[in-house]
């Protein structure tokens, strides 16, 4: 757990403050009291910015007994890896995750793809995708889910 600045001294804050805008990314800006730091956003924190900013929606087509799924592929400006929460939306039933193991979703020339092979039987199925990006093995930014399709 890391203190409050209101906790800290003066010196401690500022160091603090110094250390975060490092981490950050972010360009220095001067303040009145004398101190230096950087102004954070959201927009300039390098892995949190995804491109597009809205979750791509996912086309389902039927192939014999699985839906194939297709969506345009999220990036950040690291290059990092982006992954994908794939959810099935049954017009009965419950909402399950699909597109896991063997059947991950994998990307290639902006489109991601991946196979759900226990689609319902009516085809009534919608389906919505949740992209993110494990850093230092804690699944950390990501975007709303698309809008069921």
């Amino acid at each position: 757990m890391h203190p409050k600045p209101a906790a800290l001294g003066l010196a401690a804050s500022a160091a603090l403050l110094g250390s975060l805008m490092s981490l950050a990314g972010a360009g220095p800006v001067a303040t009145a009291s004398g101190f230096s730091g950087s102004l954070v956003t959201t927009s300039t924190i390098r892995a949190a910015t995804f491109s597009p900013s809205v979750a791509p929606l996912v086309t389902s087509v039927r192939r014999q007994a699985t839906n194939q799924l297709s969506w345009a592929a999220v990036s950040v400006p690291s290059g990092a890896a982006v992954l994908y929460v794939v959810i099935r939306i049954p017009a009965n039933g419950s909402p399950v995750q699909v597109c896991t193991g063997a059947d991950t979703p994998t990307s290639s020339g902006g489109v991601v793809t991946c196979v759900d092979r226990f689609p319902s039987s009516n085809g009534a199925d919608l389906y919505t995708e949740q992209p993110y990006l494990v850093v230092g093995g804690v699944r950390t930014w990501s975007l709303p889910a698309s809008a069921p399709n």
